[in-house]
């Protein structure tokens, strides 16, 4: 926090001290209790408009996805090259969540890609729960 305040002293803005200003707004969560989306937004906004990663450009659809606009997630993840998405696995595992929200066909084959994706055991785990319990999971 103390060097997220003297880069603002700075007076500019780059995209590490971007990503950092995310995570802080992340940390926060367990001391506040709740997730300011509005800030993270507006955070991933200059994130995309600074450096348009496709981790950029996911998280940013991921973040629409939990603001309530699964149809907007979606549109941005439609943009994204496909070509560059084929082998991503957080594209697949937001595209699942995003197609299920929306009550789109496709849930199942966007959870099965991020499956295959998937190295860590953990993380396989989590997400073949996550479709065991259901589309809306």
């Amino acid at each position: 926090e103390d060097l997220l305040t003297a880069a603002a002293a700075a007076g500019t803005f780059g995209r590490f001290q971007c990503e950092a200003a995310i995570q802080s707004l992340h940390i926060q969560r367990p001391i506040t209790g709740r997730l300011n989306h509005q800030a993270l937004m507006l955070l991933h906004d200059l994130l995309v408009e600074r450096a348009p990663s496709l981790g950029a450009l996911v998280s940013r659809a991921a973040l629409q996805l939990e603001l309530g606009d699964p149809s907007g997630a979606l549109a941005a993840l439609d943009a994204l090259p496909q070509d560059r998405v084929q082998s991503y696995q957080p594209y697949w595992v937001v595209r699942r969540r995003a197609l299920a929200a929306a009550g789109r066909p496709g849930a199942d084959a966007a959870l099965a890609r991020a499956l295959e994706l998937t190295l860590d055991p953990g993380v396989r785990a989590f997400l073949s729960r996550e479709g065991r319990a259901g589309p809306d999971a």
